[in-house]
């Protein structure tokens, strides 16, 4: 969906970590140079009763506009809606809803930067593309819903100490060390 961006101070899209500067200074400038966002960021919200899934799933009971096979052997399907009806519905079943973004907390914050530098430069105004975002949305409760965890290594960190991580780790899990996979 085509989402408005907010500040995260508004509590309207939620983030759930901190970001790097580096990172976000590279993806704006690339978007400073090609004027695209190349990825769309992830993001979940709450519908318990699946409103908006139900409405999806009526408008796409007919053959998809397009339908391919990548090379995941992932099959993709594209229905196009037109009716004013049905996109006033979607977008009141978001009116009052939050936005947790789930992956793409750089862009996310890149997008706000990349529209902010293009105010400030009068190359936009209020309503103009670059207040907006593609977002990808899930409803949380999605039987089909499935997270992977992410495991990040983290290196040269000064005064790191393992046993104090450990310590803090044992307070709120059960650690066990391992010597080796085989016991795994």
């Amino acid at each position: 969906a085509r989402v408005h961006l907010e500040e995260f101070e508004k509590g309207i899209i939620l983030p759930h970590e901190f970001t790097l500067s580096k990172a976000k200074e590279d993806r704006l400038n690339l978007m400073k140079a090609t004027n695209c966002n190349f990825s769309q960021i992830y993001a979940l919200y709450m519908d318990s009763e699946h409103t908006t899934l139900a409405t999806i799933d009526n408008e796409s009971k007919d053959t998809p506009k397009l339908e391919f096979t990548d090379g995941e052997g992932v099959t993709h399907r594209l229905w196009i809606v037109t009716d004013e009806n049905v996109i006033a519905k979607l977008c009141a079943d978001f009116a009052d809803r939050k936005l947790y973004i789930a992956d793409g907390h750089h862009r996310y914050e890149t997008a706000l930067n990349y529209r902010n530098y293009c105010r400030e430069n009068g190359l936009s105004k209020v309503g103009d593309p670059c207040d907006y975002q593609m977002i990808y949305l899930v409803d949380m409760e999605h039987p089909g819903l499935v997270v992977f965890p992410t495991h990040r290594l983290v290196r040269d960190l000064p005064d790191f100490n393992v046993e104090k991580v450990l310590d803090g780790c044992r307070e709120y899990f059960d650690v066990t060390e391992m010597n080796g996979t085989d016991n795994m």
